[in-house]
């Protein structure tokens, strides 16, 4: 009965990533692949760029994910350690007030989760957006031109 179910999956999976495009990125499990290639973040931007508004989300997306770990692993564990170091000095103090700041580091890591899973949204944004527009059959832009930096230093780049 289980090898029944496991082949109907395939054969729906299977049916299911051809018919989408060549070109498409595709997500399973909060993962992004082009054909069977794994895409990191960075990888999607670029696949990304020739869409401005999918670009766009990318980017945001990107951003609050770093700022989001920022906050979550950095300040949060920050205040719980200022917690404990008030507590550990046995300083006279309200002995209340440690709670306040492990509960304040708590929040901070509420909050630092939030602004993450909100750029993992804005990114799955951007590739539905790209997506659409392969779909749609208009062509992204012909060709750019751009400067700024390049892998090998500072440059002019054409995307055609």
């Amino acid at each position: 009965m289980k090898n029944i179910f496991l082949i109907i999956f395939l054969v729906l999976f299977i049916s299911r990533s051809n018919a989408q495009d060549t070109g498409s990125i595709m997500s399973f499990r909060g993962k992004y692949y082009q054909g069977n290639v794994k895409l990191s973040k960075n990888a999607i931007a670029e696949i990304v760029k020739p869409v401005p508004d999918a670009y766009h989300e990318v980017q945001r997306g990107r951003s609050a994910v770093t700022t989001g770990w920022i906050v979550m692993v950095g300040l949060g564990p920050a205040f719980f350690g200022a917690g404990i170091a008030f507590n550990a000095l046995d300083i006279k103090h309200n002995p209340n007030n440690v709670y306040v700041i492990e509960g304040i580091a708590d929040i901070i890591v509420l909050i630092g989760y939030g602004i993450t899973k909100n750029g993992i949204i804005k990114i799955a944004k951007g590739v539905q957006i790209y997506n659409s527009s392969l779909k749609s059959g208009a062509p992204p832009n012909a060709y750019s031109l751009n400067f700024g930096l390049t892998k090998d230093g500072i440059g002019f780049t054409l995307r055609f």
